[in-house]
Parts: C-alpha cells; sequence; structure tokens
C-alpha cells in the first residue's frame, strides 16, 4: 500500500504543475490580448495630454510674444 500511496501523491504533483501550467498559459494569453491594447490607451492618452499641454503652452507663448511687440 505505501507504493500506491506514493504513486497517488506522484500523480497528484503532475496534476498539480500541469493545473499551474495551464492557468499560467491562460494567464499570459489573456495579458498578451490586453497588454497591447493597455499601451495603446498610454500612448493615445500620452499624445492627446502632450497635444493638449502644447497647445495651451502656445496660448501663452502667443500672448507673451503679441505683448512683447
Amino acid at each position: 500500500m505505501p507504493n500506491g500511496s506514493n504513486a497517488g501523491n506522484v500523480i497528484g504533483e503532475l496534476a498539480g504543475a500541469l493545473a499551474a501550467l495551464y492557468i499560467a498559459g491562460e494567464l499570459t494569453t489573456l495579458l498578451g490580448g490586453f497588454v497591447p491594447l493597455v499601451f495603446l490607451a498610454w500612448v493615445v492618452g500620452g499624445w492627446f495630454v502632450v497635444m493638449m499641454l502644447s497647445s495651451v503652452w502656445s496660448l501663452f507663448t502667443d500672448d507673451e510674444e503679441e505683448a512683447a511687440s
């Protein structure tokens, strides 16, 4: 019977390892699908922020140039 319990433990450990690998693979697939979207959102959002700040900055610099002339 000890041999049977050892075999059961080994099978349980293998099943647990396979389940962990499967879950890690699924998470990687999910994250791999969503990470580019999040990165794209950051890039687009950052671009809009930069454009907004540059337009606000140009408003202030245009006013200073008009006041100086």
